[in-house]
């Protein structure tokens, strides 16, 4: 599931009138623009496609003047907690520590895994456009969280994080993790940082499935409610569970 909200390049909604310069002189736009209006996660939530334009196109291509940028967030399951609004906001505050660099557009992927598959049509949207910025102009950057959130696969079953290495050589794309740095300063890092993200998930996965098996030896309930019902819990005088139903 990939969800967007598009703004225009003036940052304001889609469908909603600009109040800008007029035409005939139009002013100068301020490389940074405190008073655009931040989507809500109601808007990012409920605005969903399956064949994504950015969450927020931010900059008409025309008016980049410096190193152009894409942001890129993940979440492998449902975002109920916001996670995939706090990426973006990690990316754009390093953005905003570096000097001459202009976000463009925005990009989210929300409840496809990148351990058991590749993830999903946001990312091949945002490769695709970040590509076609660094050959007009030269220079991109692609921006993430964590590499984790591009790529955790094991290269058979998955996109593994040294193929996304490997296409930034080739398109001359510089990418640009927040939390890991030094991921793609070279191959090597893409290969030991891409087998460190395969094995957390593989990990995590075998350490949760292990948890869900003990819950079902002990006799607790270990899936979820269906539409229409709710968990019935049940303890004894030291309120300690013991059972669900």
């Amino acid at each position: 599931m990939t969800w967007h909200a598009c703004f225009d390049t003036q940052g304001y909604r889609a469908g909603t009138p600009s109040s800008g310069p007029a035409q005939s002189s139009p002013a100068k736009e301020p490389r940074e623009r405190p008073d655009v209006p931040q989507p809500s996660a109601y808007a990012l939530r409920n605005a969903r496609t399956t064949h994504p334009p950015p969450i927020r196109q931010l900059r008409s291509v025309s008016a980049v003047v410096s190193v152009p940028c894409v942001i890129y967030a993940a979440k492998s399951t449902e975002d109920l907690r916001g996670s995939l609004i706090t990426q973006v906001e990690d990316c754009r505050r390093a953005i905003n520590a570096e000097q001459d660099r202009d976000v463009v557009a925005e990009y989210a992927d929300e409840a496809v895994s990148g351990f058991t598959r590749s993830r999903g049509p946001a990312l091949t949207a945002a490769l695709g456009q970040v590509e076609a910025l660094g050959a007009e102009h030269g220079c991109a950057e692609l921006w993430v969280q964590h590499s984790d959130r591009l790529a955790r696969g094991d290269g058979r079953t998955a996109r593994h994080v040294v193929e996304i290495a490997l296409w930034a050589i080739k398109t001359g794309v510089a990418v640009r993790p927040v939390e890991d740095v030094d991921t793609f300063r070279d191959l090597l890092y893409a290969v030991v940082t891409g087998e460190r993200n395969h094995e957390d998930s593989r990990r995590k996965g075998a350490a949760t499935r292990a948890g869900l098996k003990r819950a079902i030896y002990r006799g607790e309930y270990a899936g979820q409610p269906l539409d229409g019902y709710k968990v019935a819990v049940t303890a004894d005088e030291r309120g300690q569970v013991r059972r669900r139903s």
